[in-house]
């Protein structure tokens, strides 16, 4: 067909959970049961994927969910319960499912966690609503720092709230914050990456003031990558030079010793940029790499990044223009015959309402 259309789930709430998941006999990183609340995302971040494929939003109710988790919990023994989805704190009835979960599984000696919070107002009473005994840290996804950066990925939350979500979580047994950020966005200036380094300093010097200590506060930055299907997918990926300098500059900035700065691998994520842009060539090259012996190329000790280059290079994939060469607003995607809720037009839309707000942002400065 000249298009693929997805298939949607209309009803998610009719469709079952998985309740029966296999128990590992030694101890692994996900030792827990996993609950989908909610597929899609009230919210429209102009970096993000998930929001724009996994349209439209639809939810579990709280009895589904709470139901689903006691069988999973008889079926595994498990003592951990996570909720997930693309913004768990936006799920209409939070605050009563958290208290539902608790109030069943509380005696049960079971723990609930969200893996990742949204910034919000509600985030303050969030915070103290999930804290407990066994919670030692809270997760959260500011990505960048100041409000026109925010303005220009659409991602509409206040440091005022973060602050005061920080403080509650403080103030309830959390003695530790994690921070999502990225570099590399389009317009991206020393100011923002100086305020990755202040907002993260801001909520150590916040815990010290709370708990009488520094708490452990990390800031994780991540290379960002224009991915298809959003509106970034016409912008072309910075340079490994640049991100280079990008990392070393917030190593450098960064005061605090109990803040920790983790910034990813450079070289993975041009990786993943490659892959996640690429034609139908890239599947040979995921072939050629995995004949020559790819395994497990998520772990940091098994990767060989030079096997991956040269799969690449050798199925004609120019990696340079692949990642950095922009594209055209009229020029066809390699991805444009999957077709996603909405599509090009909105896509296009709000490519050109970010060009607008970039030419501001550089007019300002």
């Amino acid at each position: 067909p000249e298009t693929i259309e997805p298939s949607v789930i209309a009803d998610l709430d009719g469709i079952p959970l998985p309740t029966s998941p296999i128990v590992p006999y030694v101890e692994c990183v996900h030792d827990r049961i996993a609950i989908e609340i909610m597929r899609g995302c009230p919210w429209q971040c102009r970096f993000c994927q998930s929001t724009v494929i996994k349209r439209p939003l639809r939810i579990r109710s709280v009895k589904t969910i709470v139901d689903g988790a006691l069988e999973s919990y008889r079926n595994t023994g498990f003592n951990e319960i996570s909720i997930l989805s693309l913004s768990s704190s936006d799920y209409p009835h939070f605050p009563e499912l958290i208290s539902e979960l608790k109030r069943v599984f509380k005696p049960l000696g079971v723990n609930v966690s969200v893996p990742s919070l949204r910034v919000n107002e509600q985030l303050r009473s969030i915070a103290e609503l999930i804290g407990n005994e066994r919670r030692s840290s809270l997760t959260l996804a500011p990505e960048v720092a100041r409000d026109d950066m925010r303005e220009q990925i659409r991602k509409k939350i206040k440091n005022e709230d973060l602050y005061e979500g920080a403080r509650t979580a403080f103030r309830n047994n959390y003695d530790g914050i994690k921070l999502y950020f990225m570099c590399g966005l389009p317009g991206e200036r020393e100011v923002d990456l100086d305020g990755i380094i202040d907002m993260a300093e801001t909520i150590a010097k916040i815990g010290k003031e709370e708990r009488g200590r520094y708490p452990r506060v990390v800031a994780s930055v991540s290379n960002f990558v224009p991915k298809s299907h959003t509106p970034y997918q016409w912008n072309a990926m910075q340079t490994r030079e640049y991100f280079a300098w990008a990392h070393d500059y917030l190593w450098q900035r960064k005061q605090i010793r109990a803040v920790k700065l983790k910034r990813h691998n450079i070289e993975v994520s041009l990786l993943e940029g490659v892959l996640s842009r690429g034609d139908r060539r890239t599947a040979d090259a995921i072939e050629l790499a995995w004949n020559r012996g790819a395994r497990m190329d998520s772990w940091s000790d098994m990767i060989d990044i030079d096997r991956w280059w040269k799969a690449l290079a050798d199925v004609g994939i120019d990696v340079d223009q692949a990642l950095h060469q922009p594209y055209e607003i009229g020029d066809k995607l390699p991805w444009d015959h999957l077709n996603v809720k909405y599509g090009r037009t909105f896509l296009e839309k709000e490519q050109a309402r970010s060009i607008v707000q970039l030419d501001a942002m550089a007019n300002a400065t």
